[in-house]
């Protein structure tokens, strides 16, 4: 099976290797010609193995049997107007919920899922595995593609769900908590359950999120069960922030303070936490200066 990854980031280049395990044609449609031109010459490496993938910035002679889109939220629309095949399914993986109404606006029925693996990207053609997880997805019908992706079994390890939104939120109830306040404390997701004040601060936060997204009060213990399991990680908005890209703050809190005002409960812990980061984040730029 031929599958198109949109996307040369830590998921898309994590995607692409585990998919190439499993036999299928890869081909990554990268930002810049760079890294192209770098995954073309060196290979894909991942944990000391390299994978032989094709890479380009134009996709327009490709014809895929299934599209991975794995950008980040502020270039999905950017992408979503470019040339892509809407006669195959399309995957969307992001972080939030604000993407699932766009992506419904491009594509009938498109897929959604959520990454669990931990991963970081060491190089333009490098990623590094770094936690065994799972792909969960799903969407209204099952196609040949979802089939193929049930039956990948270790390491990939994907699932189909009937009930994808939930598990959007469920994952989004978490990076609400860890992502920004991680950037806050610039530290490791574990700092947030060993020490009090962090601690205290995220529990304020989930109590609120968790009301948006209709959890209840008992998902608190999923969610220091992650930051447990991932407490030697990095969060991907602090890594953003240490490397000066744009944050996902917008569709991750900025989307619970736009969704909680519209159904009428309070959303000051998120609200304050959005201008909180995006302080932090001006004062960087100011020092950059």
């Amino acid at each position: 099976m031929d599958i198109m990854i949109i996307g040369g980031g830590a998921v898309g280049l994590l995607s692409a290797v585990f998919l190439k395990k499993e036999g299928c044609n890869v081909l990554i449609r990268t930002r810049t010609e760079k890294q192209a031109a770098i995954i073309n010459k060196a290979g894909l490496k991942m944990n000391g193995e390299i994978w032989d993938v094709t890479a380009s910035t134009d996709s327009s002679g490709w014809n895929p049997d299934a599209v991975i889109i794995a950008v980040k939220q502020y270039h999905l629309e950017e992408i979503l107007n470019t040339d892509i095949p809407a006669e195959v399914p399309w995957l969307f993986i992001q972080n939030g919920m604000g993407h699932v109404e766009l992506a419904e606006k491009f594509h009938s029925e498109p897929l959604f899922g959520i990454v669990t693996h931990g991963a970081v990207r060491t190089g333009p053609a490098e990623v590094m595995h770094t936690g065994s997880g799972k792909f969960i997805f799903g969407g209204k019908i099952k196609s040949t593609f979802s089939k193929m992706l049930t039956k990948t079994g270790t390491p990939m390890n994907a699932e189909w769900t009937d009930n994808i939104q939930f598990q959007l939120r469920k994952k989004l109830l978490v990076n609400a908590v860890v992502n920004p306040l991680t950037v806050l404390y610039e530290t490791s997701n574990g700092f947030l359950l060993e020490n009090a004040e962090a601690k205290k601060e995220a529990f304020k936060l989930f109590e609120e999120t968790a009301k948006v997204l209709k959890m209840p009060e008992s998902s608190w213990t999923y969610v220091e069960e992650v930051i447990e399991n991932t407490k030697l990680n990095y969060s991907s908005m602090l890594m953003d922030y240490k490397k000066g890209r744009p944050l996902e703050l917008e569709s991750i809190n900025g989307w619970l303070v736009k969704e909680g005002i519209s159904e009428n409960i309070a959303v000051s812990e998120n609200s304050r936490i959005v201008e909180a980061v995006m302080n932090k984040v001006s004062s960087r730029v100011t020092r950059s200066d």
